[in-house]
């Protein structure tokens, strides 16, 4: 007797499954140890029944990337909503940014840690994954013409906002000799001294 179809829910449940594992194998063992059997094996499943979600290791990155961005990008996007003043949207976003990394610190290391022999740069390239970098960046930018952060490229002044929480989250995630207490706060801290030291002072606001 054949086997009952699975139902959407059971599909995509399997299907979160397989991602996450795939996220966890790389972050534990390296892109190298990943394979079609590999995570086969670490959800129970056959090889054959793995490939009926996913045809290549390439699909299930594609997807897990995919996902992940998506994700980010619409946690940002209701922060900047939540926001009229540029600033305080700004590190809403970076907060955003932290609490999506710490929330599957696997799967963080996969989409940001993970491409030192260039294995996903076909992925970076897509425009999504920039997505949320340029919300940040377009906040940014109204900022300085506002007058409420100094005069500056405003690409320079991302990047300087962006790497401090990135930077804190990446040595929390990495480096397990180290207590840095509640990341997330922490994260906030390096967002909100970055931001006082970027801002225009009340009285020279124009």
């Amino acid at each position: 007797m054949a086997r009952p179809a699975l139902t959407p829910d059971e599909l995509d449940s399997t299907r979160r499954r397989i991602l996450a594992e795939t996220a966890a194998i790389v972050a534990s063992e390296g892109y190298a140890a990943l394979s079609m059997r590999r995570i086969a094996s670490a959800i129970g499943l056959t090889a054959g029944a793995l490939y009926r979600y996913f045809p290549t290791k390439q699909h299930v990155l594609m997807a897990l990337w995919s996902d992940a961005i998506a994700e980010l990008d619409a946690r940002i996007v209701a922060m900047d909503a939540a926001h009229d003043h540029d600033v305080d949207a700004i590190a809403g976003i970076l907060r955003a940014y932290a609490e999506f990394a710490l929330a599957d610190p696997a799967r963080f290391r996969l989409m940001f840690l993970e491409n030192d022999l260039g294995q996903f740069d076909e992925l970076a390239r897509e425009q999504d994954f920039f997505a949320s970098y340029l919300r940040l960046q377009a906040r940014v930018e109204q900022a300085i013409r506002a007058g409420a952060l100094q005069a500056m490229p405003a690409e320079a002044a991302t990047q300087l906002l962006w790497g401090s929480v990135h930077g804190i989250v990446t040595l929390g995630v990495t480096v397990n000799q180290i207590d840095f207490g509640d990341l997330l706060r922490l994260a906030a801290t390096a967002a909100d001294t970055m931001l006082r030291g970027l801002s225009v002072p009340p009285s020279t606001t124009r």
